[in-house]
């Protein structure tokens, strides 16, 4: 039996960003919270999170008095404060180190990676050196062959039973995956579309393993209302 926080918890979110892990986790626990937004306004709901906090970033997450950002670091408070065991290994399981790899690899590694040879592809005017094309052209196909080569022995990232790390991994795989599909458009990020993931069956397999899950289906009706947002 877990204890929730005391006050809801309040999530400073934009539609289609990284602030529905925030109310993924909280689906997940039954948990209240309460999103603030400015639905079907992406720029009205970036300039509210401006008046919250110098970084301008989702989430900013308010959880009693205290506020954070880094939803990776929120998880893990959250986990840590009020999860009582659930959706985390126990520091003395060897599943451990695993769960930690890639609850961070999602933001340290695998989105940046993912966005970075977006943004050097789309810049076609644009040469980068040689030592900046070799580290970063192809880093979305490195972070998809490293997410398949471990979902090909397991049913999650951090073993058998589903953890924040999952809910952390799910949107850096979307991403990573319209890298390899030049034709897809930004906006498919925001759904189902599988985009560039043909090649990856442990991937789509992983896939659909969570959009199978009712708080995952509750989070995106509720973080997305109207749908995936125009861009």
């Amino acid at each position: 039996m877990t204890t929730p926080p005391d006050q809801p918890i309040i999530i400073h979110h934009i539609e289609g960003r990284r602030s529905e892990r925030i109310a993924w986790l909280c689906e997940e626990f039954g948990w209240p919270y309460e999103l603030r937004y400015v639905p079907g306004d992406l720029v009205a709901s970036l300039e509210a999170l401006g008046e919250a906090h110098v970084m301008r970033m989702a989430p900013i997450v308010d959880i009693g008095a205290t506020r954070m950002v880094e939803s990776a670091a929120i998880l893990e408070y959250l986990l840590l404060r009020h999860g009582d065991g659930r959706f985390r290994p126990a520091h003395d399981r060897p599943e451990i180190a695993d769960y930690l790899q890639w609850l961070h690899f999602a933001e340290g590694s695998g989105m940046f990676r993912a966005l970075i040879e977006r943004m050097i592809l789309q810049l076609t005017d644009y040469k980068p050196p040689a030592e900046v094309a070799y580290v970063y052209v192809g880093g979305s196909r490195r972070v998809l062959d490293f997410a398949e080569a471990t979902l090909a022995t397991r049913p999650y990232f951090a073993g058998d039973a589903f953890t924040a790390a999952d809910i952390m991994m799910h949107f850096p795989l979307r991403a990573a995956g319209l890298v390899l599909d030049p034709e897809a458009p930004l906006t498919a990020i925001f759904s189902d579309t599988r985009c560039g993931l043909g090649a990856y069956p442990h991937i789509n397999a992983f896939l659909d393993r969570i959009v199978a899950r009712p708080a995952f289906q509750r989070a995106m009706a509720a973080t997305m209302p109207s749908g995936p947002p125009p861009r």
